[in-house]
């Protein structure tokens, strides 16, 4: 946070998979609270606190899939494609808005890198993967 906290804000994430800015739950209080009501009122609530999964999205990772975000990688900062990204530099991906979830095991036989969570891949590589879905739903 760049601004100093005056009074009690409510929280709001961005999820990185989806880019739907959410309610934390939480609320952050200062350690040092001004006992002037004009601090407090000039409190800008809520309080961005960066990228965290949302629970919609939570969810399906908790049952054993991997969220697979469809990007544009024309639009979208590709530093570090390949290797693991850390959630707070997930930012920088173009999404499109389509979503695919892939169960781990498969994902596993799927993708020649480590598979986590949330992993961002291009247009082309959703269309292989519904094909493949297709020929063996066969």
């Amino acid at each position: 946070m760049s601004k100093i906290l005056k009074g009690p804000a409510m929280v709001t994430y961005q999820c990185p998979a989806t880019g739907k800015v959410f309610d934390g739950d939480e609320i952050l209080i200062p350690t040092r609270v001004s006992r002037n009501y004009d601090d407090w009122s000039e409190q800008k609530s809520p309080v961005h606190m960066g990228l965290k999964i949302c629970p919609e999205v939570q969810t399906q990772i908790n049952k054993g899939f991997v969220c697979l975000v469809v990007i544009d990688p024309d639009k979208s900062d590709m530093e570090g494609v390949g290797k693991e990204v850390p959630i707070d530099q997930m930012g920088g991906m173009y999404r499109t808005g389509e979503l695919a979830y892939l169960k781990i095991e498969a994902a596993k036989r799927v993708f020649n890198i480590d598979v986590q969570e949330i992993m961002f891949i291009d247009k082309e590589a959703i269309e292989k993967i519904k094909n493949l879905q297709g020929e063996s739903d066969e």
